[in-house]
């Protein structure tokens, strides 16, 4: 196993950019263009966003897209940093490992390894 060099947060992005990409090829063919032009509002953070980029956001979080999944996993993540305590965080990590396995989503497990 090689591990890598880049922080989690940006691998996280990574994992859901490629979640995206996948799950847009495969609605695209049936004709399902939710996706299409979405990329950047799944990479921000949502402190970040417009009223307007939110309203967007939010609607597409109602689609039950494998992204929103993704990203829900990636931003959940966001509260391990603030964690005080060894033992907080191994069972923080824990839950969200689990929680990742059962997204059984292949680009953010790999994450997790």
């Amino acid at each position: 196993m090689q591990l890598s060099n880049k922080n989690p947060a940006t691998r996280l992005n990574e994992a859901v950019d490629r979640v995206r990409r996948q799950e847009s090829r495969a609605v695209k063919t049936a004709g399902d263009k939710t996706l299409i032009g979405s990329r950047y509002a799944w990479l921000r953070n949502p402190e970040n966003m417009s009223d307007k980029q939110r309203a967007d956001f939010d609607q597409l979080m109602t689609c039950e897209l494998q992204t929103g999944t993704a990203w829900s996993l990636k931003n959940m993540f966001r509260a391990f940093w603030v964690l005080t305590s060894r033992d907080a965080a191994e069972y923080f990590f824990q839950y969200w490992s689990d929680a990742v396995d059962r997204s059984e989503l292949k680009p953010i497990i790999k994450v997790k390894i």
